[in-house]
């Protein structure tokens, strides 16, 4: 890595000061995640890693420009979503800088026809959800964390949702993506039938957590709205008798959004 001044001033030269900052809380704001051992840090004030530069890019030209530049002067990039991650893999260790995507957060086009949506990955989950309902569609996706996490970020992790056992989890939903290699080049994988031959690009860089590339769109395919929603509890006299239970009913094809077993404890909490 060269000289970190040098570096600063020109990648803030290159966005601009209002898309990057120095300053001391946001360099504090994007030294952790939610990792519990993190959280533990910040109750006693120390925040041993933090990065030297923040940035906020507004569009794929600029994520790519970022990449190139870092890439070329070997300075470490930590992509940043909404920070809800529990294993620190959000964390700047080797300092550098951390890429926040949310200023890329519009939804670019919804296909009703073949049930797809196109949409920048710094969106909130639950603004992206919310948007496709207005629509009469969901996408079926539906995370802890969908009020404090991004699509990309869900890419990132290959994240599952609490329906996935009827609508699947991220990589089933996943058409296509956009994404930026560390060169700064693009590579857009094909948003059609799969092909016969090689390998599938979409299943090789979902879940990398941004080692291999930056997510800066997908399309996702999108269902109708369901009119109605059912719900249905019952007991079971122990933990291993329901555990039998829910495999007779997924082997038997039903496929409830959700399925959910608790022990007593977890009963009592919920």
């Amino acid at each position: 890595m060269k000289n970190s001044k040098t570096w600063i001033s020109q990648v803030i030269q290159m966005l601009g000061p209002h898309k990057t900052s120095t300053e001391i809380p946001d360099k504090i704001a994007y030294s952790r995640d939610m990792w519990p051992k993190a959280l533990l840090w910040q109750r006693k004030g120390d925040y041993p890693f933090h990065p030297d530069l923040v940035v906020w890019p507004e569009n794929e030209d600029e994520v790519c420009k970022i990449l190139e530049f870092c890439h070329s002067h070997e300075i470490p990039i930590v992509p940043w979503g909404g920070g809800s991650g529990v294993c620190g893999g959000a964390i700047p260790v080797r300092g550098g800088l951390v890429m926040d995507l949310k200023r890329m957060n519009k939804i670019l086009h919804i296909d009703r026809k073949s049930l797809l949506v196109r949409s920048q990955t710094g969106i909130m989950g639950e603004i992206l959800e919310r948007s496709l309902n207005q629509e009469g569609l969901t996408l079926g996706h539906f995370p802890s964390s969908i009020y404090c996490s991004t699509l990309g970020g869900w890419l990132a992790t290959r994240a599952a949702g609490q329906l996935s056992s009827l609508y699947g989890k991220i990589e089933d939903m996943v058409s296509s993506l956009r994404i930026a290699l560390p060169s700064g080049r693009i590579l857009e994988t094909p948003s059609g039938p799969k092909s016969s031959t090689g390998p599938d690009f979409n299943q090789l860089f979902l879940g990398t957590e941004g080692t291999l590339g930056i997510f800066t769109q997908a399309e996702l395919k999108v269902h109708p709205l369901p009119e109605h929603r059912a719900f249905l509890s019952g007991t079971f006299s122990n933990l291993e008798n329901g555990l039998e239970g829910i495999r007779l009913l997924m082997q038997n094809g039903l496929r409830p959004a959700a399925l959910r077993l608790y022990d007593g404890l977890d009963t009592l909490l919920a």
